[in-house]
């Protein structure tokens, strides 16, 4: 997982880990919520969010400043 600022056009990646994950994603932030914590990434062009098996992770979406690609059955809410 990426942590921390991009300079607004390299690609980051974040993946969920075993049970429910909760991806925020406002403005040029990203937010992974897991049982383990929270991590935060910040101003990068694009955002691959990866579900983690077996899990239901859901997307909480509003106005981003980034591309924003989800692999797996995330469910919007």
């Amino acid at each position: 997982m990426v942590t921390g600022k991009g300079d607004g056009t390299e690609p980051a990646s974040i993946e969920g880990s075993t049970g429910n994950n909760t991806l925020t994603a406002s403005g040029g932030t990203a937010t992974l919520t897991t049982a383990l914590g929270s991590q935060s990434i910040d101003k990068f062009g694009s955002v691959t969010a990866e579900k983690a098996n077996g899990t239901d992770d859901t997307v909480h979406q509003v106005a981003i400043d980034f591309a924003l690609q989800l692999e797996g059955n995330w469910i919007s809410v």
